[in-house]
């Protein structure tokens, strides 16, 4: 029998799994599986062109139950793992598709880290305040394994403490992640 979208629900690392889906999805006519296989194969500037545009016809689809709470939806291996994350109440992150979320670009990532349902890896753009935010919670950032800071100008109000007092902080987290700021 051929997997389910719930099979790798179950198994979200199983990069194998993810590949027999999309030789099914293929089978079966269903776009996804060619967007899955363009996703685990190599990375050309073919491969990217085609992947943006499956994104555009068929993302908001592909993102399921959680399209609504992602801005700018990152896709990896063929499912919705995260974006830009959107609305003022946290999500309650009850729905299975939570289990493949890695990559978080700005907002509410601390409320995001406190669910172990949500396998955050990855959290991009984050600006000093955010990342402020995050120095509350220094044990739930172990698990991170790519950590970008956005230094650029903020239009929120000044934050008390000298300039990059943050930065120095980051010294004092234990196996601090590749660490990326622009």
């Amino acid at each position: 029998m051929a997997p389910t979208f719930a099979d790798v629900l179950a198994a979200p690392e199983d990069l194998g799994l993810r590949a027999v889906w999309a030789d099914a999805l293929q089978l079966a006519g269903d776009p996804r599986g060619e967007f899955i296989a363009v996703q685990l194969g190599p990375r050309t500037y073919a491969s990217w062109m085609r992947e943006l545009e499956l994104v555009m016809q068929h993302g908001p689809r592909w993102a399921g139950a959680l399209e609504t709470y992602f801005r700018s939806p990152v896709f990896e291996g063929g499912v919705l793992a995260g974006g830009r994350l959107v609305g003022r109440d946290g999500p309650a992150c009850v729905e299975p598709e939570w289990r493949m979320i890695s990559t978080l670009e700005r907002g509410e990532a601390r409320r995001l880290l406190a669910h172990p349902h949500v396998p955050l890896r990855c959290l991009r753009a984050l600006s000093e305040y955010e990342l402020r935010e995050l120095f509350l919670q220094p044990a739930q950032l172990t698990r991170i394994r790519e950590l970008g800071i956005h230094l650029g100008r903020s239009l929120m109000r000044p934050l008390p403490g000298p300039p990059g007092e943050v930065l120095e902080k980051l010294e004092d987290l234990p196996a601090l992640p590749p660490l990326f700021v622009d």
